[in-house]
């Protein structure tokens, strides 16, 4: 399920601190292994004065050197990184949370249905593998897009993650091709309003 994706990808990013190395893909490094070069020195032959003169064959030893190795590196490429917006940050249940791309998310060629999936979701979701709430909203041609999700009635008070990413429309299965940085969202309590306190009249007097 892509809500759960989401989810998921949510907690990473939040649990490990890694907002765009979540997504940023794998990059692997080659280092090969270094290649030994022989370079001959010769040393002098000894002379005999005595007598005939001999000289004698030179010596090659054999002074290793060493070429330090090339190292390559080979980087998958991952999703895209943007930014959304949501209004406000905090506010009670039942509070309409507005959010709109800041970052557009322009589909890929051929996208049948391109479209953009918020969550809102906390640690106990994490937990459980469900979210507290979410919207599906359509992409326009140019990448942007907007929405709102409703904080619903039972949701308990505390902090929140509201998550977003894009899909391309091919199947409920696919991975998003953009990934948007979590927004904070503070479900607070239901500010209490003090009843009303009757105001006496003015007193009348008899003339």
């Amino acid at each position: 399920m892509r809500r759960l994706l989401l989810a998921l990808l949510g907690a990473l990013v939040v649990q490990l601190g890694l907002v765009q190395a979540a997504v940023a893909g794998d990059t692997t490094t080659i280092t090969t292994a270094p290649t030994t070069t022989v370079a001959p020195t010769t040393t002098a032959a000894p002379t005999t004065t005595a007598g005939p003169t001999t000289t004698a064959a030179p010596t090659t030893t054999a002074a290793p050197t060493t070429t330090a190795g090339q190292t390559t590196t080979t980087t998958t490429p991952g999703p895209q990184i943007g930014v959304f917006d949501r209004r406000p940050a905090s506010g009670p249940v039942r509070t309409v949370i507005a959010v709109r791309s800041v970052t557009p998310c322009v589909p890929p060629q051929n996208a049948p249905n391109p479209e953009v999936s918020v969550v809102l979701f906390n640690q106990r979701d994490i937990d459980q593998n469900t979210v507290t709430a979410d919207g599906l909203f359509a992409v326009g041609a140019d990448g942007t897009w907007s929405g709102k999700v409703t904080v619903p009635a039972a949701a308990e008070l505390g902090e929140y993650f509201v998550a977003a990413a894009c899909f391309a429309g091919v199947s409920i299965e696919e991975e998003p091709f953009l990934i948007y940085e979590e927004q904070q969202f503070t479900v607070t309590a239901v500010p209490v309003t003090p009843p009303a306190v009757a105001v006496p009249g003015a007193p009348k007097f008899a003339g």
